[in-house]
């Protein structure tokens, strides 16, 4: 009887063995296919300094996601990708990705909170969330609260919304590119440092509601990378963005 039992076991699992042998291999095959794919539409031609600093402007979604900052390539399955799109965005094609973009471009989000700040100074909440801000970021809540803009909450989001579209289909590589010169000339004309940047993005995300213990993490290594010596190597060098490439 035991040896009856011992060999139902032992089937069971050679099945169940094989079973994620076979779902892993196909998995794999399904990731070389999508890379082939997705190859088949990147020059591979390296990232100029120009579009490195645009790529750096998302970093602070990247770095909570787990991803390297000035990475090109997907790291995880395409179809996570769109799924995530279409959950998140309702973005399933170009015309839609396009028009998403092209909304974070505006600052249409960003602005309507600007005007928020600018009429409600003495909020209890929006002063909660400057308190927390300067705490968390172990900054003078004085220096904090000159920040009246959420300009990096929009240009964060239309950095790494125009990669991950890139990388799904919807966009060429030359409408990617595109989004960053944009990102960059924004930028350029109305952000002050990485400092203010991250206070901006923080800022905006709070007060659309979004808790902000995804993005903590990442905000203060990145922020702590950049105060340090800049002859120091780092392990991992996108902690070090900030600090190795110029606000603008």
């Amino acid at each position: 009887m035991n040896t009856v039992i011992y060999i139902v076991i032992a089937v069971v699992a050679a099945v169940v063995c094989g079973y994620f042998l076979y779902a892993n291999f196909r998995m794999k095959r399904a990731r070389r296919k999508e890379l082939e794919e997705f190859n088949s539409r990147y020059s591979g031609k390296p990232l100029g300094e120009h579009h490195q600093r645009a790529m750096a402007y998302g970093a602070l979604l990247a770095r909570s996601r787990g991803e390297s900052v000035l990475e090109m390539q997907p790291k995880e399955r395409i179809e996570t990708y769109r799924e995530g799109m279409k959950k998140s965005w309702n973005i399933i094609d170009e015309q839609s990705a396009v028009a998403s973009i092209n909304a974070l471009l505006q600052l249409q989000k960003s602005s309507s909170f600007d005007e928020f700040i600018r009429t409600h100074e003495t909020n209890k909440e929006l002063n909660r969330i400057y308190a927390r801000i300067s705490r968390e970021l172990d900054l003078p809540e004085e220096e904090v609260k000159m920040v009246r803009s959420t300009y990096a909450w929009d240009i964060c989001r239309a950095v790494n919304v125009a990669k991950w579209c890139f990388w799904i289909g919807y966009l060429t590589e030359s409408q990617f590119y595109g989004c960053l010169d944009r990102c960059n000339e924004i930028v350029a004309r109305i952000g002050k440092d990485w400092t203010e940047y991250t206070c901006s993005f923080l800022l905006g995300r709070c007060i659309q509601g979004f808790k902000p213990e995804e993005v903590l993490p990442a905000a203060k290594e990145l922020l702590a990378a950049s105060m340090g010596n800049p002859e120091e190597k780092t392990e991992d060098p996108n902690l070090s963005v900030y600090r190795d490439i110029p606000f603008k």
